[in-house]
């Protein structure tokens, strides 16, 4: 019976020891604070960090646990977070490849693991300059190089539409006044010539108007018959209407 007692007695003992050992446990598992999932700083795949929002997908890459949940988050003054998530995989790499219209300027790219509603501490940020290089008209993206171009050949083009129509119109400008000058030294050649065949008319009338004068009187004081005179004059009056008529012929000829 003494042995049965000291068999009790020390399972009591045992019992106690172990509740003991259990309550220290517990009260350090409940005191102890959840420490950080480690991370490595995420790689960002651009050289140098300059991203192209237009042109180019923005490529993430980083370490973390395996198979763990690893959420990016992309901060700029100013403009609202952008939260982007990955898996990683088997050796712990993971990637994240996005095609994200960032506003320009320095944003900050840092990472961390999420486990069982843990999350790690951030890792160090690293930092990219978003370049804008263009703008967008509905589904259509214009780089400003394109723009530029494209405005440089408009105004070349209304540049040479310009020049060619004002050589254009000087050349009909000039064609005009060449005709117009043209018409009047016509006019003047026509002028020119009335006056000269009106001022040969009268000097052929004149000079017969004085061979008949002289006929007449030559008849007078040689006291030849008026009928022979007549005659004569009337052959002058004949020969001056010819020479007339040769005259504006010769003119009509003439260009």
């Amino acid at each position: 019976m003494h042995r049965s007692s000291i068999h009790t007695s020390f399972s009591v003992f045992i019992f106690a020891v172990v509740s003991l050992l259990s309550s220290v446990a517990g009260t350090a598992d409940a005191q102890s604070p959840i420490v950080p999932l480690d991370i490595a700083e995420p790689t960002i795949a651009i050289s140098p960090d300059i991203f192209y929002p237009l042109d180019e997908i923005l490529y993430v890459e980083g370490l973390a646990r395996p198979h763990a949940s690893v959420k990016v988050e992309l901060r700029k003054s100013g403009a609202k977070p952008i939260r982007l998530s990955s898996q990683a995989s088997a050796n712990g790499e993971w990637t994240i490849a996005e095609r994200l219209m960032l506003e320009k300027g320095d944003w900050e790219i840092r990472a961390q693991v999420v486990e069982n509603g843990s999350a790690s501490a951030w890792s160090n940020p690293r930092i990219i300059r978003a370049v804008i290089n263009g703008f967008q008209v509905g589904n259509f993206t214009i780089k400003f190089s394109t723009a530029a171009l494209y405005l440089s050949l408009l105004f070349m083009a209304g540049l040479s539409l310009l020049v060619y129509g004002s050589v254009r119109v000087r050349t009909m400008r000039r064609r005009e006044e060449n005709r117009i000058r043209q018409k009047r030294i016509r006019e003047l050649e026509s002028k020119l010539k009335q006056k000269e065949l009106e001022e040969l008319t009268k000097s052929v009338q004149k000079g017969f108007s004085e061979i008949r004068s002289d006929i007449l009187e030559k008849g007078i004081a040689q006291g030849t018959l008026p009928q022979t005179q007549e005659e004569s004059i009337e052959k002058l009056q004949t020969i001056q209407s010819k020479i007339e008529e040769e005259i504006h012929d010769v003119a009509k000829l003439d260009p």
